[in-house]
């Protein structure tokens, strides 16, 4: 880990597809993240995450089409990633 890089959290919305789920791995691995959230319509499966970044990592289901109710705001995180296959119409929602 660079120095000059502070610890942040990152919260990754809807992980399941091929690009999302990529992310997540690398989000977990690196030490520039000590907090992960996953929320989507689905989340990925505990055999799937490597137990030792287990702990790094929230998950909670959520409807991305309902995103001010998804309580997203509650973690304060630092960087949010949106893997949706139509982005757009989930940042509308977001903001």
């Amino acid at each position: 880990m660079r120095e000059d890089v502070p610890v942040q959290s990152a919260l990754l919305i809807d992980a399941t597809g091929v690009v999302g789920h990529h992310l997540l791995l690398e989000l977990l691995k690196t030490k520039n993240f000590n907090r992960v959230g996953e929320y989507g319509r689905q989340v990925t499966p505990a055999a799937d995450i490597p137990t030792e970044f287990a702990s790094k990592l929230q998950q909670k289901v959520i409807d991305p089409t309902r995103l001010r109710e998804a309580g997203l705001n509650e973690g304060n995180w630092d960087v949010v990633f949106i893997t949706l296959m139509h982005v757009d119409f989930c940042a509308k929602r977001f903001y």
